[in-house]
């Protein structure tokens, strides 16, 4: 298992939060995610998938998670005016429980 995320390493310039995790396609900071969860057989395709659908941002994470069947993935999405969303996808629903009252804080979605 292995999160990629930008809770830990960024920088804060002019108002804004910026991401250590780079999008080859623009050179600039991945947008779109707060983390991103992937189980696996091996931690390095753990590892190298969650920095992948980080960059992919979360309709396309999703997308791409559900073709494979070798990894099993949970996002969290940034609320715009509302809580976060924290997207399971069904493989894993058998293995996530939340806290009680912790679904208050953000909305749940299996995919």
């Amino acid at each position: 298992m292995a999160t990629s995320g930008k809770y830990e390493q960024f920088v804060t310039a002019a108002g804004r939060t910026y991401g250590h995790i780079l999008d080859p396609r623009t050179g600039r900071p991945a947008e779109g995610l707060i983390a991103v969860t992937v189980v696996a057989a091996s931690a390095t395709t753990a590892d190298a998938w969650g920095t992948a659908l980080f960059v992919l941002g979360p309709r396309e994470a999703r997308r791409v998670a559900k073709e494979r069947d070798d990894i099993a993935v949970l996002l969290v999405q940034p609320g715009e005016s509302e809580a976060d969303s924290v997207w399971v996808e069904s493989d894993l629903r058998d293995f996530f429980h939340p806290e009680t009252g912790a679904t208050a804080r953000f909305h749940l979605e299996f995919f």
